[in-house]
């Protein structure tokens, strides 16, 4: 059994042989850095989210005309069927809207707000559903995700945030394709081509290449 989730997902469809020989392997592409003030900013919205946990939503959901309450479940990793996988995952918030339906929300920090919602987003988004749906939950059939973008106030001299809303339309089948397709090169013992964009599988050749090692 192998467990998977929304990162190991796009993983796979960026490079299947980086995602074979991570996952099967335990051979792991090189750590990338990754800045820590997102990660403290992500920390204090969902401070400032506890504070209406299982009663209400925030003042800044309400204005998007969210409607319906923040829970706190926690979701049990999965067998999916039909595989040898098994799902995980953790939402940054979980909405039970008006009709007992699940919706799952992430947060995100950027410094200007994307023309449209990026693909990897929308996998997690689509594997928290899928998850809601293993764990026996009703969901809907969207996800949403508030952008953060942070500007200058010089009226009031200090940093101020512009907040957007983004909604996506969950699309498990495109989701349980990529899970089949996982579920079947992790049960051969053939490493998978890379991808032709793999900038990692690149420098691997190159080194080779080279034969100065």
């Amino acid at each position: 059994m192998y467990r998977i989730s929304a990162s190991r997902v796009f993983l796979y469809v960026s490079c299947p042989r980086c995602f074979y020989l991570e996952v099967k392997r335990n051979i792991k592409r090189p750590v990338e850095f990754f800045p820590g003030i997102p990660s403290a900013l992500d920390r204090i919205f969902k401070e400032v989210a506890e504070e209406f946990r299982e009663r209400d939503l925030p003042s800044y959901f309400k204005k998007f005309g969210l409607k319906g309450r923040l829970r706190k479940i926690k979701l049990e990793d999965k067998k999916i069927e039909e595989t040898d996988l098994i799902l995980r995952g953790i939402p940054d918030e979980i909405i039970e809207d008006e009709n007992s339906k699940l919706i799952p929300l992430d947060y995100k920090t950027s410094s200007k707000f994307p023309e449209k919602l990026p693909f990897p987003v929308q996998l997690q988004l689509d594997t928290y559903s899928l998850l809601f749906k293993l764990n026996g939950f009703n969901i809907d059939d969207k996800g949403y995700v508030f952008y953060f973008v942070p500007y200058y106030s010089k009226d009031e001299k200090r940093i101020r945030w512009n907040i957007k809303l983004y909604e996506h339309k969950i699309n498990l089948r495109r989701l349980k394709k990529f899970i089949m397709e996982i579920d079947k090169i992790l049960k051969e013992d053939k490493i998978p081509e890379p991808s032709k964009g793999c900038v990692f599988c690149k420098y691997v050749l190159k080194i080779n290449e080279t034969n100065f090692l």
